[in-house]
């Protein structure tokens, strides 16, 4: 039991005596430099603002990747298509009835 007590007030000295540091002094004012910032230069904003148009792409790319884009979103708010019973969930499961029917007909 002397042990335990002796090992908590050692283990709290150890603990609490990084709080004992004093505290860094913050009112004082850091000394002028002798050597000027360098600061970046000044360009207006209105010239960054335009629009304008990458010279990489062409009408024709502008074209097909606006098609693409056009083919992406149509695939992606159309349903299964009519007729395909055999898409996604359905397919999963007729394979799995499959394999059921299957292991069932090895058992039996």
């Amino acid at each position: 039991m002397r042990y335990m007590t002796t090992g908590f007030w050692a283990l709290s000295l150890a603990a609490l005596s990084p709080g004992c540091t004093p505290f860094p002094d913050i009112d004082t004012t850091e000394p002028a430099r002798e050597v000027p910032a360098i600061y970046p230069r000044l360009i207006p904003i209105d010239p960054l603002l335009v629009p304008e148009q990458d010279p990489r792409v062409t009408p024709q790319l502008a074209g097909a990747i606006d098609a693409s884009g056009a083919t992406l979103r149509a695939r992606a708010v159309s349903p299964v298509p009519a007729g395909d019973e055999t898409s996604g969930f359905e397919a999963r499961a007729a394979i799995l009835r499959q394999k059921a029917a299957a292991l069932k007909a090895r058992s039996e």
